[in-house]
C-alpha cells in the first residue's frame, strides 16, 4: 500500500479544535486518491481546511490507479475487483490511523474524491462500486457526495474538489439548502469553465471543464498520460523534448473542443507548483486563445496543490449533499447552449 512513512502536517492546535466540538459529525473528513498518492484532510464548520497527510503510493497503488483512470468499464472481472479493494482497503486504513492521530478525534465517515474516465458504464457504477466496498472493508462509512449524475458515475472528481479545495463554486453558508443556485441569495457564484492541470510523480492530467455555477456541477472530460509525468522529465534524455510532448498533451482540450475557451486555470498536484509547467501552461493559452489568454483568471491563492483535492473533499463531507438530478439537467442543458 505505502512504500514509506505517511506525510503529517497537523499538530497540537487542531487537536485544541477538535476538542472544542461538542459531536465528530461538525467537522468532514476527505480523501483524496491521486495516482501516486493518497491525502486526507478536515474541514470544520468555521469554514477552515486543514490538510492532515499525505501516503505515497506503491507499485500496486500506481498500477491500480491507473487501470480506474484509463479503462472504461474497469473491473472486467470478479477477480479485478477483488484485487483493487485489496489495494484501495489498506490505503484507506492507513489515512484513517494517521488522520485520527493528528486530529485527535475520531474518523467514522468520509468522502473521496477519485480520478475516472467518466464514460457512460454498460455495467452501472463499477468504479463507484469499488470505492464503496473498499470503505466496507476498511470499516469506514461512506458518504456519497454526489448522488446521482447526468453522465458518467456518481463519482466526486478531481475535477469537482479542486475547485471546492479553493472554495468556488460553494453556497454560503455550508449548510444551504437544495435551492441556493438559484434563489438569489449567492451573488458570488458564477458560470466559470475551468482548465485544470494535475502535475504529480507518475502522470499529467488536464481537463477543460463544462461551464457550470457548482463545484458540485462540473462535468469533466479528463485526460491523462502516465508517460508524462515528473519522474519521467528526468528519464528522458532530451528535456526539451519532454516538455514539447507536455504543451501537446496541454492543448488536446483546445483542439478537441475548440470553443471551450476557460475563465479560471488551476494547477494541482503534488509538482502542482513546478514553474516550468506554469510557463508551460502559459504558452499553451497563448498559442490557442491570443490576446483572450490575458483574461483567464489564474487561481493563486496560497493553498498547497499537493492537499487541495483532499481539502475539497472534505468541503464536501462537511456538507449535506444538495446536489439532485433536476440542478444536473438544469447544468446540462446550459452545456449544451454554450457550446
Amino acid at each position: 500500500m505505502s512504500d514509506g512513512a505517511p506525510s503529517s502536517l497537523a499538530g497540537s492546535d487542531l487537536q485544541q479544535k477538535v476538542a472544542t466540538l461538542e459531536t465528530s459529525n461538525e467537522y468532514g473528513i476527505g480523501f483524496d486518491f491521486t495516482p501516486s498518492y493518497a491525502a486526507v484532510a478536515v474541514s470544520f464548520v468555521n469554514g477552515s481546511n486543514v490538510p492532515l497527510a499525505k501516503i505515497e503510493g506503491n507499485r500496486q497503488w500506481r498500477v491500480m490507479m491507473s487501470k480506474v483512470s484509463l479503462t472504461d468499464d474497469y473491473p472486467y472481472h470478479w477477480w479485478d475487483k477483488q484485487w483493487t479493494v485489496s489495494v484501495l482497503a489498506p490505503m484507506i486504513e492507513a489515512l484513517v490511523s494517521v488522520g485520527e492521530a493528528q486530529l485527535g478525534g475520531p474518523i467514522v465517515a468520509a468522502s473521496a474524491t477519485m480520478a475516472q474516465r467518466n464514460a457512460i458504464s454498460r455495467w452501472g457504477h463499477p468504479a463507484t462500486d469499488l470505492v464503496m466496498a473498499a470503505f466496507s472493508k476498511a470499516k469506514i462509512r461512506y458518504l456519497p457526495i454526489v448522488i446521482s449524475s447526468y453522465l458518467g458515475e456518481p463519482l466526486l472528481y478531481p475535477e469537482n474538489s479542486i475547485q471546492a479545495g479553493h472554495g468556488l463554486g460553494l453556497c454560503r453558508p455550508y449548510n444551504s439548502s437544495q435551492t441556493c443556485l438559484h434563489d438569489g441569495t449567492q451573488p458570488q457564484l458564477a458560470y466559470e469553465t475551468y482548465y485544470l492541470v494535475g502535475y504529480y510523480a507518475n502522470a499529467l492530467e488536464v481537463t477543460s471543464t463544462t461551464p457550470s455555477l457548482s463545484a458540485y456541477g462540473t462535468s469533466p472530460a479528463p485526460k491523462v498520460d502516465y508517460q508524462l509525468g515528473a519522474e519521467m522529465r528526468y528519464e528522458k534524455l532530451d528535456e526539451a523534448y519532454y516538455w514539447e510532448e507536455v504543451r501537446k498533451f496541454l492543448s488536446m482540450p483546445f483542439v478537441n473542443i475548440p470553443r471551450r475557451k476557460p475563465t479560471k486555470v488551476i494547477l494541482y498536484g503534488e509538482h502542482g507548483s513546478d514553474m516550468r509547467l506554469r510557463e508551460t501552461v502559459k504558452d499553451v493559452l497563448k498559442a490557442f486563445m491570443h490576446e483572450d489568454a490575458e483574461m483567464v483568471q489564474w487561481v493563486d491563492d496560497g493553498l498547497g496543490p499537493t492537499y487541495v483535492g483532499a481539502m475539497g473533499a472534505a468541503e464536501f463531507a462537511k456538507r449535506k449533499p444538495y446536489w439532485t438530478r433536476k440542478d444536473l439537467n438544469e447544468e446540462a442543458t446550459h452545456e449544451v447552449l454554450s457550446e
